[in-house]
């Protein structure tokens, strides 16, 4: 009795973990107060082989994309559902219908690749980030999340490894697991349009020669930024002062510290500026950027931890 009761334990802990193609299964970290940020669902990619997929949906006139940048033969391309080879119906949304639709598909070997997400949070915070996953036989067995917060100057792993179930076969076919990273105690990640992030495939089979892992239905969800364009210091480090604020022109930057690295992107996240202040002082000529608003990033030597806030050019 003990022992069924045991296996009745671990079986319904499984539940939790593994999801079924049939489960629908939604991010406990949301709140009423998250929007959907950027959204793909794999539905409508070409043929062949791909080398950037925009997002299905994104904000606020925000872009985002994926891309597939590394070395050796592996490459990306998509997977219509089939009852043999289904898609996931977890994390479905936008009206998207269960079984129906296609997967991304990225190929072996992965050990020399990384899935790299430019997907800027421009005006929003308290990220949630959640997608479905699986693999084939022959394909890497776990996954590393990771964000950058300065456009790929340092990565910062986020939780542990994530095993990745094999996609299955006759009776057990279409096991996914949901994967829900909740980002909202990191300020690193609030308001950044040089926001990224990339998925590693890690462990047994990311180096075989055939073999993929497959994502779908991948949403980043955040809450409106309460304190969008102050220029909030952080770590306890004074802010950058910028004059004058609106500009047309030469704007003054006064940084913390010599050698800070400023960046200038527009609202969908492009970098369009970038230097490296010689002292604690430099000068941006904003005659040739196009009227709007644009966010400046400091980034300091001693702190791993950017500065930003909004620059409006009339």
């Amino acid at each position: 009795m003990k022992k069924i009761f045991t296996m009745m334990i671990a079986l319904v802990m499984g539940l939790f973990v593994l999801q079924s193609k049939a489960s629908s299964f939604g991010p406990h970290a949301l709140k009423s107060e998250h929007e959907l940020i950027h959204y793909w669902h794999f539905n409508a990619l070409p043929s062949g082989t791909l080398t950037t997929v925009e997002s299905d949906f994104s904000t606020n006139g925000l872009s985002a994309s994926i891309t597939y940048p590394g070395t050796g033969d592996g490459y990306m391309d998509t997977r219509t559902h089939r009852a043999a080879d289904p898609v996931s119906n977890m994390n479905l949304r936008k009206g998207q219908e269960q079984d129906k639709g296609a997967v991304l598909r990225v190929r072996n070997p992965a050990n020399t690749r990384e899935l790299l997400i430019a997907a800027p949070s421009t005006g929003f915070e308290n990220l949630v980030v959640t997608f479905a996953a699986t693999r084939s036989d022959n394909g890497g067995q776990q996954l590393r999340f990771e964000y950058t917060a300065d456009a790929g100057t340092t990565w910062v792993t986020v939780g542990d490894d994530h095993d990745i179930p094999f996609i299955g076969e006759g009776d057990d076919v279409g096991q996914y697991v949901l994967i829900s990273k909740d980002l909202s105690d990191i300020a690193a990640v609030n308001d950044n349009p040089g926001l990224h992030f990339r998925i590693l495939s890690v462990g047994e089979g990311n180096d075989n020669p055939s073999g993929n892992q497959r994502f779908d239905n991948l949403s980043i969800e955040g809450i409106a930024a309460t304190t969008v364009g102050l220029f909030t210091p952080q770590v306890n480090l004074p802010g950058l002062i910028v004059a004058p604020n609106p500009a047309k022109g030469p704007v003054s930057i006064i940084t913390p510290e010599a050698g800070t690295i400023i960046r200038v992107y527009n609202m969908n996240g492009t970098l369009i500026y970038e230097d490296k202040a010689k002292g604690e002082n430099m000068v941006i000529d904003t005659t040739n950027f196009k009227s709007g608003v644009y966010i400046i990033r400091g980034i300091i030597p001693s702190s791993p931890q950017p500065l930003s806030g909004k620059l409006i050019v009339r």
